[in-house]
């Protein structure tokens, strides 16, 4: 996995870049923080054991809409806070 500053900068990237998001974007960076793609309903899931699924649309290579996008992105910021979180309770803090 990828340092969580590397995971940061990432994010703050894909929000500046908002209103252009595809999915392979969101779906990059979810399997950065350690998510599977998983089959099955209208769109595609990414899930980790415990979290909660962040589910993303694909259609075609098609920018996401804003909201959509915004949705994905605010899940993946819970993400860094889960894995700073963990990170934290491996050192001790």
């Amino acid at each position: 996995m990828a340092s969580l500053e590397d995971l940061k900068t990432e994010l703050e990237g894909l929000w500046l870049g908002r209103r252009n998001l595809r999915f392979e974007d969101i779906a990059g960076l979810a399997r950065k923080f350690g998510r599977r793609e998983v089959a099955g309903g209208k769109h595609t899931a990414f899930r980790r054991e415990g979290w909660p699924p962040l589910v993303v649309p694909r259609h075609g290579g098609k920018t996401l809409k804003i909201k959509t996008a915004i949705s994905c992105l605010k899940t993946l910021e819970e993400d860094l806070e889960r894995l700073e979180m963990e990170k934290g309770n491996d050192n001790g803090d």
